[in-house]
This record gives structure tokens, C-alpha cells and sequence, in this order.
């Protein structure tokens, strides 16, 4: 998490597992639709959802990929930024 002047700037959270499955990358979609409606942006394993008068982007993404440790596995990410 990012601080700019005491105001959120930006996050990311990531969830991580050993095994393959969009259980949480589906749950967190049809949360985030709720919220926001359709996403801007899909491409299939990445989603993206853009803030009015450019101020901010939520985006989704699922991937199979290493960790900065070197740990394979799959991750879902959720980034938040927002622009003051």
C-alpha cells in the first residue's frame, strides 16, 4: 500500500495457490461488477475497471507465474491506483 499526503495512491493484493482454479478470480468479479458494473477492459485473464475523469483503475488479473521468491504457482491480483 502506497500513501500520497495521507491519501491511498495505490495496492496490490495477491492470492496465492499451489493448485489451478478461478474460484476467488470469479468471486471477486462478480463483486467488483456489483460495485462498478462491466469492466473497460478484458482480455481474458486480466479485467480492468477505469474511474471517472481519469482518477483511478481497478484491475484483475490470473495467472500462473513465479513469485519474486521463485514460488510457481497461481495467482490472483487485485491493483488498485488512484490519481489526486
Amino acid at each position: 500500500m502506497n500513501y500520497t499526503n495521507g491519501l491511498l495512491t495505490n495496492s496490490q493484493f495477491c492470492y496465492y495457490s499451489a493448485v489451478p482454479g478461478q474460484g476467488r478470480f470469479n468471486s471477486a468479479y462478480s463483486q467488483l461488477c456489483a460495485l462498478y458494473g462491466a469492466p473497460v477492459a478484458n482480455t481474458g485473464n486480466t479485467v480492468t475497471w477505469w474511474a471517472g475523469d481519469n482518477t483511478g483503475y481497478i484491475t484483475l488479473h490470473y495467472a500462473y507465474s513465479n513469485s519474486l521468491s521463485g514460488m510457481p504457482g497461481y495467482y490472483t491480483t487485485l491493483t488498485y491506483s488512484a490519481y489526486y
